[in-house]
């Protein structure tokens, strides 16, 4: 009964829906605003990221106007990148963020610039296929535009997204993904030693 009621706050943290409201802003500056919180409830953060002579630097100012400065080196952009091909290429853990995640509201434009004018007719199509594989009832509310932008020297985007979500969702997503890496571990090694000739 006391572990009952020990974990029963958590459980409601993990069940609560959260709603979460990012606004970017991607150009000359790059400027991104977190909201999240339940009700009334809410917090938000002011992220800004820029490039210095020490590399790229992330500013993130709280609501109360606390200020931490971030300097993320090559290492932490190799996982971050590492753990969004595993969700890419994990179609079970895709399958069940996209069914839990309930949008509110999705606002975006993309002016889409690369070094040739070929190549950003052919990166403008590739996004706009990206964007008609999402869910039915992803692309019943959103307000996306992808342009190709002939005439300036950068992509520009500006984009608003209110969705609600679950912090469980999150650590099931993670659990999926988790198990099909480990799975995927697991059938190399038999594998291995199934490839391996036998010494007699």
């Amino acid at each position: 009964m006391v572990l009952i009621l020990l974990l029963l706050p958590v459980l409601i943290l993990l069940l609560l829906p959260l709603r979460i409201q990012l606004d970017m802003c991607h150009g000359q500056r790059r400027v991104m605003q977190l909201r999240a919180g339940v009700g009334k409830l809410q917090q938000a953060w002011l992220i800004e990221v820029a490039h210095t002579t020490q590399g790229r630097e992330v500013s993130v100012i709280s609501q109360a106007g606390r200020i931490r400065q971030l300097h993320p080196g090559p290492q932490q952009g190799q996982q971050a990148i590492a753990w969004l091909r595993r969700f890419r290429h994990c179609r079970s853990a895709r399958r069940f963020l996209l069914a839990h995640v309930h949008p509110l509201q999705l606002d975006a434009q993309l002016m889409l610039h690369t070094a040739s004018a070929a190549s950003t007719a052919l990166a403008t199509g590739a996004v706009r296929a990206c964007i008609s594989s999402l869910p039915p009832h992803w692309l019943r509310m959103a307000r996306l535009r992808v342009l190709p932008d002939f005439l300036n020297d950068r992509s520009t985007l500006q984009a608003r997204c209110i969705f609600l979500l679950r912090p469980g969702t999150l650590l099931v997503t993670a659990g999926l993904m988790l198990a099909q890496a480990a799975a995927q571990a697991i059938n190399r090694e038999a594998q291995r030693l199934w490839n391996t000739p036998s010494e007699n």
